[in-house]
């Protein structure tokens, strides 16, 4: 199961301080009117209001492009139907 923090301080503190003896996996960056934006396993996500997991890129004119997550993000969370309720959960706050 991905624990994910409701801010950075909390996943930084997590860190330092185990929450049941485990560190969080990723923390919310802020919450939008089209989805979730998140931090996980080292990169930038956003969980869209369909509960579909993106991959954000940063454009060279400032706009973001977003993307199906690569395989190798969804299987760490597990199967299809883990991730679907991962998202819900997500959007869920």
């Amino acid at each position: 199961m991905i624990n994910i923090a409701k801010n950075k301080d909390e996943f930084l503190n997590s860190l330092f301080k185990p929450v049941d003896g485990k560190t969080y996996d990723g923390y919310i960056i802020r919450r939008t009117k089209t989805g979730v934006r998140l931090f996980m396993f080292g990169d930038e996500f956003h969980v869209n209001k369909h509960a579909v997991l993106c991959s954000t890129m940063k454009l060279p004119n400032g706009k973001t492009w977003y993307s199906y997550a690569p395989f190798h993000v969804t299987d760490r969370i597990g199967t299809y139907s883990e991730c679907d309720t991962f998202c819900r959960n997500i959007l869920k706050g």
